[in-house]
């Protein structure tokens, strides 16, 4: 249901290496000099994957003056643990959108985790979808770094952590893309979203990350010996039907 580390930090490699190299991610707040340091950390071999990629985009809402830009500070963040026998531990996907430029004195108008935990690796009285989407959850280091204040979270309740709600697996490409999708009010969004080196690279973090969910999926759903067996309860929470 979910990717191989290895193949995760390819792909994760090769997309940092693509937006550093693609001109257009420099207008969001220098994104392709930044995706440049991450291509020297970020070892497509071995290791983890930590990367914290943050940028400027222009997010109008229906409610806003049309030709008013609306800067906004974006963090798209990856954190994926893996163990010695390189099996994933864990993986997190965070969001953090602004409502301005600056974290130190912005408020946050979003914040959410797209998290993956192995149901043979979590606590088995808790249970969750073992792939899902949390809102707000905790500051990273990162962030702390960066400047934003406990102060502009509070509103979110962080330590209200549940309901988790199912979702698909993400990797930085195909977040990445579902904000530009999401936000075409940049200029920038659109010259991005067709340009053919993106599509290409979008295309093919969809077959490593979204194929083997979906296989799983479909899999399940088409077996004779499930019928009868809630899909939601067995496979996305992994709950044992014994």
């Amino acid at each position: 249901m979910y990717p191989a580390l290895s193949d995760l930090r390819r792909l994760e490699w090769e997309t940092i290496k693509t937006i550093s190299e693609m001109s257009e991610f420099g207008t969001f707040y220098d994104l392709s000099a930044i995706a440049q340091g991450y291509r020297t950390l970020l070892s497509k071999d071995r290791g983890n994957i930590n990367i914290n990629l943050p940028f400027v985009l222009d997010i109008r809402l229906r409610a806003d003056v049309k030709k008013t830009l609306k800067k906004r500070r974006v963090d798209l963040g990856a954190l994926v643990i893996g163990d010695q026998s390189g099996a994933i531990e864990s993986a997190s996907y965070s969001l953090i959108i602004c409502k301005s430029e600056d974290p130190k004195t912005s408020a946050i108008v979003r914040k959410l985790h797209f998290d993956f935990e192995p149901g043979s690796r979590r606590n088995v009285g808790e249970l969750k979808p073992s792939v899902h989407m949390q809102v707000c959850g905790k500051y990273s280091d990162y962030h702390i770094r960066a400047g934003y204040r406990d102060s502009a979270l509070r509103h979110w309740h962080p330590g209200f952590e549940k309901p988790r709600i199912p979702s698909i697996p993400m990797s930085i490409g195909i977040m990445l893309n579902w904000l530009l999708l999401e936000f075409q009010t940049d200029r920038t969004a659109m010259a991005i979203l067709r340009h053919p080196r993106w599509r290409k690279l979008v295309a093919q973090a969809e077959q490593v990350v979204l194929r083997p969910y979906f296989k799983a999926a479909t899999d399940f759903l088409s077996s004779a010996s499930n019928r009868g067996v809630p899909f939601v309860e067995h496979l996305l929470y992994e709950v044992s039907q014994n």
